[in-house]
């Protein structure tokens, strides 16, 4: 599994170095470009993922916790899977409310968080399908959904 999870965006990563090498438009290079940054995003994550593993097995892995608005964060995951909801032909709705949620919360674990989430729900779901995200503030909690 992990072999194929590392292999995957190499193979992207390769096919693009070759089409951007043979391509004599400068649209077709600007695509394969596209494509090998995020590739290189995407396996800087899988690397990412590996080594907290590795700090969670070892109860190494710190929290950094800090007062931040929910919006920024959603923007931020739904960067990171993008590309592949795109290329599936999805449909992404989110739903936040008007006033700013506020958090104290590890801001890159929850954006790393929410982007495995929507990544699953895009890789799970068929073309063309919807995947929603929301948030609403509930008592003292906030109640974040993702849904496919």
């Amino acid at each position: 599994m992990l072999a194929h999870e590392l292999r995957n965006p190499l193979a992207a990563m390769q096919s693009a170095v070759e089409l951007a090498a043979r391509a004599e438009e400068d649209q077709t290079r600007r695509r394969a470009q596209k494509t090998l940054e995020r590739q290189v995003h995407h396996l800087g994550r899988i690397v990412g993922d590996l080594v907290d593993i590795a700090r969670i097995t070892r109860r190494t892995l710190e929290l950094r916790r800090e007062r931040m608005h929910l919006a920024p964060i959603v923007e931020r995951a739904i960067e990171t899977c993008r590309g592949a909801i795109d290329a599936a032909g999805q449909n992404l709705e989110v739903v936040l409310p008007k006033a700013p949620i506020e958090l104290d919360a590890d801001a890159v674990r929850l954006t790393q968080l929410f982007g495995n989430l929507l990544a699953n729900a895009s890789k799970y779901s068929g073309a063309g399908a919807r995947i929603g995200l929301s948030a609403r503030r509930q008592g003292s909690e906030v109640l974040v959904t993702i849904s496919d």
